[in-house]
């Protein structure tokens, strides 16, 4: 079974007081935004990949829902309680001044969300003879993927500081690039750097990272901390955001796209492979990832 929620409110109401209905799908693949270079005295056009130069559409999705007449406790009701039941969806669509945490849920643990805005209604239609009423909402969806909703940590020891391109096993499966990974160096390591294999971003510490200390390189935020405790927070730690130098595709506005790709032609593998390298390192030396599966 295929459903959805707003803010942990489901969409097919416990109590029936709304239900989706056909016509809500699974949501949309993203296109490629189309970027025509077309050269005099050439056939076709230049081809142009990759997702820093041909980013990807927002998609929209619809949801079509039948409105009951009916208590809040399910029960049979007339004409007003079919208003507030109304009323109360358009409430927990359209929040004043935010977006909604839109989820799906496929079959029984499966779980996608993403932040999404409802930006359109149709008039409600009143079903004569049934107090109830069809209405369909249009959700936009800005930020174009989906995500896990727990974030997941992978930690490697110092092994793999040695250029040799390693697999994340926890975001195995991901089919779109993770933007907002955290990434935890573990001292001693003297000037370590981390590259994204599918992608070839680089992003690269220029110091020392001293026994018992931790380096946080957080790719959404653009900002390096070092912190002496053992934590994923930089409250309390050192700025040390000016010794990172970040390279490859878009490195001007982002850190390191943990980007994944099909390895050995099985559509199901979809691995994100990264490789890293410093000197000065121990066996007390290590890596740490933490993020969250990203999807179209």
């Amino acid at each position: 079974m295929s459903t959805y929620s707003v803010d942990g409110i489901p969409l097919d109401h416990p109590n029936g007081l709304w239900t989706l209905q056909q016509g809500t799908g699974r949501r949309p693949f993203p296109g490629a935004r189309g970027v025509e270079i077309p050269l005099a005295g050439r056939a076709g056009e230049i081809p142009v990949a990759g997702d820093t130069i041909e980013p990807l559409e927002t998609t929209t999705l619809g949801f079509t829902f039948l409105v009951r007449g009916r208590a809040p406790w399910g029960g049979a009701g007339n004409e007003e309680d079919l208003e507030h039941n109304l009323e109360a969806l358009a409430a927990v669509l359209s929040p004043h001044g935010r977006l909604v945490d839109l989820r799906h849920h496929i079959g029984g643990d499966m779980i996608r969300q993403t932040d999404a805005k409802f930006i359109s209604s149709s008039e409600p239609e009143l079903l004569a003879g049934a107090n109830a009423a069809r209405v369909t909402m249009l959700a936009r969806i800005p930020g174009v993927y989906w995500r896990d909703v727990p974030e997941l940590t992978h930690t490697w020891s110092a092994g793999l500081l040695d250029e040799t391109a390693r697999a994340i096993p926890a975001l195995s499966g991901c089919t779109a690039p993770i933007p907002d990974a955290v990434l935890r160096v573990k001292g001693p390591a003297t000037n370590p750097a981390l590259s994204d294999t599918a992608s070839g971003g680089t992003v690269a510490y220029t110091g020392t990272i001293s026994s018992g200390q931790f380096l946080l390189l957080d790719c959404a935020a653009l900002t390096a901390t070092r912190v002496t405790t053992d934590t994923w927070s930089p409250t309390g730690g050192t700025d040390v955001t000016g010794n990172v130098d970040a390279t490859g595709p878009g490195s001007a506005y982002r850190w390191l796209h943990l980007t994944p790709r099909i390895h050995a032609a099985d559509p199901l593998s979809r691995l994100i492979q990264v490789s890293g390298t410093a000197t000065g390192t121990s066996d007390a030396s290590g890596l740490a990832v933490r993020a969250r599966r990203s999807f179209r």
